[in-house]
């Protein structure tokens, strides 16, 4: 797995969390420039947010998203998921829901549908 960092970023605790659970990984460190852009870091991930990680074919961006990841794949003993996963997992699909909900009232006030923000509907 390779870790991808940039500096002065406050969501960096991942690699505690590979630390604990040993898993193997290599850190690479990129530098800002003044304007605190860095055009290279878009190469491995193109929303150009840190931190990121590569892990085979598998890239992610976001820092929830990361350490979901790695406790999905190497946390085989459960060591830190909590007891009570249902009870997270429906607490986490209310926020989304209250999320949703105001996110799909605006793009209807501003007169789109949607399918237009989202692209058509998978079935």
């Amino acid at each position: 797995m390779r870790a991808f960092h940039l500096p002065n970023h406050i969501k960096t605790a991942f690699p505690v969390l590979l630390e604990e659970l040993e898993v193997p990984y290599e850190i690479q460190k990129y530098q800002r420039n003044p304007d605190l852009s860095c055009p290279e870091y878009r190469e491995v991930y193109p929303l150009g947010v840190a931190p990121a990680i590569q892990d085979g074919d598998t890239t992610l961006g976001e820092s929830g998203a990361i350490v979901d990841y790695i406790l999905e794949k190497y946390d085989a003993c459960a060591k830190f998921q909590p007891p009570q996963t249902g009870k997270l997992d429906d607490l986490y699909s209310y926020a989304k829901r209250m999320f949703e909900r105001p996110a799909y009232k605006r793009v209807l006030e501003k007169g789109g549908e949607y399918r237009d923000v989202y692209g058509p509907p998978k079935l």
